[in-house]
């Protein structure tokens, strides 16, 4: 997976409203009540988010956490695991 936000619901929000990408990102972080920095740091894998902030994210992306966390689940290949055995 490349980063933590689901870029294809940016890339939709994107063509839905027409404006520009860095639009979409103030968006989501203004929706969520997030700074655009944070969602930067998840974005470059730089930071992880609480749960709190993934509640936003998804606030922002006007989805349920859960949905968010299918959509993260579904990228992921499927010998994915944190730890490792």
């Amino acid at each position: 997976m490349s980063g933590g936000l689901p870029f294809h619901l940016i890339t939709f929000k994107r063509r839905r409203s027409g404006f520009p990408a860095r639009h979409q990102i103030t968006e989501i972080a203004y929706e969520g009540e997030l700074s655009r920095s944070v969602i930067y740091y998840i974005q470059q894998s730089k930071k992880d988010p609480q749960l709190t902030t993934f509640w936003r994210l998804a606030e922002g992306f006007g989805i349920k956490p859960s949905e968010l966390l299918k959509l993260l689940e579904d990228k992921m290949p499927p010998d994915w695991a944190i730890l490792e055995e």
